[in-house]
């Protein structure tokens, strides 16, 4: 791998994730992406990424979320001892409004092995959740970004682990059902 220097950028660095993410269900996924490893990856960029494209089997397809401004916070937290340490990734959300179709998503979701995909004010969309390490989700709900005490709706969070942050992945995200 080739290692390069890395030139801080300040412009345009906006913090938090756009008011949507992504989830389908893992034993749904036809083809994964492959997250490289240290020893193939190009170099570091190549090594935050995933390479391919999410495709679902035949009738299967992403599901799109909608959540409030400023209520989703993607974290990758370092985890382990010295010589086995990785990370753990975290998608903390407030749904505002607490409605039926909310409520079935909370049940629906809930021990399902699952994968995200979380589009960064940036632009960047970071995949949480693989076919060897799924996002599942964490008793105790989210809470977002703030304090969501009193407020009509649901916190939810979803984790998964990982050797290195939550990688960025690129290309469409399948939204309509697979051939």
């Amino acid at each position: 791998m080739d290692f390069t220097d890395i030139k801080r950028d300040d412009s345009d660095n906006q913090g938090g994730t756009l008011p949507r993410f992504y989830y389908g269900f893992c034993d749904e996924v036809k083809t994964w992406p492959t997250l490289p490893s240290p020893e193939a990856a190009a170099d570091l960029e190549a090594l935050g990424k995933v390479t391919g494209t999410i495709e679902m089997e035949t009738g299967k397809r992403m599901y799109e979320v909608e959540i409030a401004l400023n209520s989703g916070e993607a974290k990758d937290e370092e985890i382990g001892e010295v010589g086995g340490m990785s990370y753990k990734h975290i998608f903390d959300l407030f749904i505002t409004k607490m409605n039926a179709q909310l409520r079935g998503f909370a049940r629906a979701s809930l021990n399902r092995k699952v994968f995200l995909v979380v589009p960064d004010a940036n632009g960047n969309n970071v995949m949480i959740g693989n076919e060897n390490f799924p996002a599942m989700r964490q008793a105790g709900g989210g809470s977002g970004t703030g304090n969501n005490e009193g407020r009509n709706g649901a916190g939810l969070s979803f984790y998964s682990y990982g050797p290195g942050p939550a990688p960025i992945i690129e290309g469409v995200i399948p939204l309509t059902p697979a051939a």
